[in-house]
């Protein structure tokens, strides 16, 4: 990702229940729905997660992405 886009992304800081939320020893860099997670070796990947037409309230979406991207940070970490 553009080293612009990732700075503007870091600036932000909405959206922290739901990519970052269960993150701590990674850095993310997101506004709300989309991200970049920094692996620990300093690789990355990046997330994207919308969701729409949900018969759910915001704050299980919000639950829903944050496990998403814990699932996903998982699952890239364990390849280092």
């Amino acid at each position: 990702m553009d080293g612009g886009i990732r700075n503007t992304m870091a600036k932000c800081n909405t959206g922290t229940s739901r990519i970052p939320k269960y993150i701590s020893d990674g850095t993310v860099t997101g506004i709300n729905d989309i991200g970049c997670i920094i692996l620990p070796d300093g690789s990355h990947f990046n997330l994207a997660v919308f969701i729409k037409d949900a018969e759910c309230g915001p704050e299980e979406c919000e639950e829903l992405i944050a496990l998403i991207a814990l699932t996903c940070y998982n699952r890239f970490s364990s390849k280092l």
